[in-house]
């Protein structure tokens, strides 16, 4: 409680350890989140421990009390009702069950049981785009030969521009909808929390495990079926350095800017207003095996060669132009 009060007392400018700074520019709104994914991935073994010493259900009982908590403590320093703050809840979007368990604590059970409330002020979820494209790459397209890369791209974009106008609902890993997942739609609905994206960008991950027959992925359970994450299964099919390098292809091209700009511009109807891209920098020759989520190569990238950047300069543009 000491180290998150300090912390607002710091971004409020009140300057609690006598270090000369001024706070958080007044004209900014500050988000604030307890951590990074409390309750999963690398917190989980730390929330397990600690609902056991509470002797409560699960990791995930702690995270939302927690979360509840950190929220009420930051309102005592800042006020209850102070437009600047706003407090988010994050989920695991993929995940509507331990969602729901989360968020009944923070808003129905716990949270409004704080003084000030530990109710959030947002819902926070992820929107990595994918719609199982990189599954269509391992069994429609010849990634094998270069000579037919144009024609194939073609295809590939056509199919991801389809899957994505219309929609399309496909889960892997952290791949999404055309926008929202469900999980993310449905708990905004029910809790009545207005959505943030806290990551978003493209997916397309390779680490997944699939099976495959005769070059179709199929369920675990088909007899002489082959299970492996699916760049190694593209060995077999054209070479895994084929299937990788036309995944890199894609991530280039700047026809992904219009893809963004259809499920990114989806997320608004569903209420978005600020959307955090994952990453500015990521080399795309390097390791994209859970997809490529930055918007620029290197630093020194030309612009007119960064297609997702200045597509993520538009929409924020866009965004400030409509509040």
């Amino acid at each position: 409680k000491n180290f998150v009060q300090k912390m607002a007392q710091l971004i409020e400018g009140n300057d609690p350890d006598k270090t000369g700074c001024k706070g958080l520019n007044k004209n900014l709104r500050c988000y604030v989140e307890y951590a990074n994914e409390v309750g999963w991935a690398y917190w989980a073994d730390y929330c397990s421990d600690k609902a056991k010493q509470e002797g409560l259900a699960s990791g995930r009982h702690f995270a939302a009390m927690q979360k509840a908590r950190v929220a009420s403590w930051f309102r005592e320093v800042v006020g209850e009702t102070n437009e600047r703050y706003k407090i988010i809840h994050c989920i695991q979007s993929s995940n509507a069950y331990h969602s729901e368990i989360e968020l009944d604590i923070a808003c129905k059970t716990f949270g409004p049981t704080l003084k000030p409330s530990g109710i959030p002020d947002f819902l926070g979820v992820t929107s990595y785009i994918s719609n199982d494209m990189e599954q269509f790459v391992f069994e429609k397209i010849n990634f094998a030969d270069k000579s037919k890369r144009k024609d194939e791209l073609k295809k590939f974009f056509e199919e991801f521009e389809r899957r994505s106008l219309t929609g399309a609902n496909a889960v892997s890993g952290v791949d999404f909808t055309s926008g929202i997942s469900l999980a993310g739609k449905t708990m905004s609905d029910k809790y009545a929390l207005p959505l943030i994206i806290y990551e978003g960008g493209c997916g397309m991950g390779l680490n997944g495990r699939k099976c495959e027959k005769d070059r179709k992925i199929v369920p675990s359970n088909t007899p002489g079926a082959n299970c492996n994450q699916l760049s190694k299964l593209a060995e077999k099919c054209g070479g895994t350095a084929n299937y990788v390098d036309f995944i890199r292809a894609a991530h280039a091209d700047a026809r992904m800017a219009k893809i963004f700009g259809i499920c990114f511009g989806l997320t608004k109807a569903h209420g978005v207003q600020s959307l955090s891209q994952f990453g500015d920098v990521q080399d795309v020759n390097g390791n994209i095996s859970w997809g490529y989520w930055a918007c620029l190569n290197d630093l020194k990238q030309p612009l007119y060669k960064a297609h997702r950047y200045r597509f993520w300069i538009d929409w924020y543009k866009k965004q400030t132009r409509n509040k």
